[in-house]
């Protein structure tokens, strides 16, 4: 699935508490968060794309997304462990 496609798949709702749970000291005002949500929600992808990958221990590369631009990151595809050991909300969270 696309970024997009797994923030289509949410409520925003859904993604504050492990947001806050993986972050409990380093957030922004929530309003930021959710402005982020509704414009991967509305952005067309046309980049280049790319693969995020989250990986059983809880890691992921998706640090690397920051700085790009919203309209290559709702493209990059998001890869998700096997064991179900990050959901879909914690890997939006992130």
């Amino acid at each position: 699935m696309t970024v997009k496609e797994l923030f289509q798949s949410l409520y925003f709702k859904d993604i504050i508490e492990p947001m806050k749970k993986k972050y409990p000291d380093a957030l922004l005002p929530i309003s930021r968060y959710k402005e982020d949500y509704d414009i991967i929600l509305n952005t067309v992808f046309s980049g280049e794309g790319g693969t995020i990958t989250f990986h059983p221990d809880g890691n992921s590369d998706a640090y690397m997304c920051e700085g790009d631009r919203y309209f290559n990151i709702v493209g990059m595809e998001v890869v998700l462990p096997d064991n179900g050991a990050v959901t879909a909300a914690e890997a939006a969270a992130e």
